[in-house]
């Protein structure tokens, strides 16, 4: 079961890949410039706890999201050693736009499936949540490696 749910999410972010092309931010740059817009400023670090990955490849996203000035990084006020990253308002417009260039190529497929989509939503989303609330590392044994 949790293989079929792994394949079908693979094979969905595929075909939507496939028909938007190159035309949008990446799936983690998307996920860094949500972050930022629900969350508000936060530190790269906070970013990386929060998509579950490692500072480095935070680190990544973020140079390309300021670079394109959709990110800005400024002096924590809290501690002058630390960055803010924040969104700009180009930032918002880009994923406002993700956004809705992303709904406009499911809409099709979504036809007719309302009650399907909200099913499959709500299903997601709770195990979203579960695994959240779970170790963050499931291989991860405290007696061989405290």
């Amino acid at each position: 079961m949790a293989a079929d749910l792994l394949v079908a999410v693979v094979r969905f972010g595929r075909a939507l890949r496939a028909r938007l092309g190159d035309r949008l931010v990446d799936g983690a740059g998307n996920f860094v410039l949500h972050l930022l817009d629900g969350g508000g400023p936060q530190r790269s670090t906070d970013l990386a706890a929060a998509m579950g990955v490692d500072h480095s490849t935070v680190s990544r996203q973020v140079a390309a999201l300021v670079e394109a000035g959709w990110v800005v990084s400024e002096p924590d006020p809290s501690d002058r050693r630390a960055r803010l990253l924040s969104l700009t308002e180009t930032g918002r417009k880009a994923l406002a736009a993700g956004m809705a260039q992303r709904a406009a190529a499911l809409a099709p497929a979504l036809d007719g499936r309302e009650a399907d989509v909200a099913f499959v939503a709500q299903v997601l989303g709770a195990v979203a949540d579960e695994l959240s609330r779970r170790d963050p590392d499931p291989f991860h044994n405290p007696e061989e490696h405290p």
